[in-house]
């Protein structure tokens, strides 16, 4: 079980197009947390897409 030192202050981490969610993104470290992450990473992504 990894868990992070402490919260970060972004909901995701996003570099080069590889994205990083989940419920270590913030605290506390629970189910809620890992959805409204992926959910901050997918709407980010979606708001790159060319349009």
């Amino acid at each position: 079980f990894a868990k992070p030192a402490e919260p970060r202050s972004a909901p995701f981490g996003l570099d080069a197009g590889i994205g990083r969610c989940g419920d270590g993104w913030s605290a506390p470290s629970k189910v809620e947390s890992a959805w409204r992450s992926g959910d901050a990473l997918g709407r980010e992504l979606a708001g790159q897409l060319p349009g």
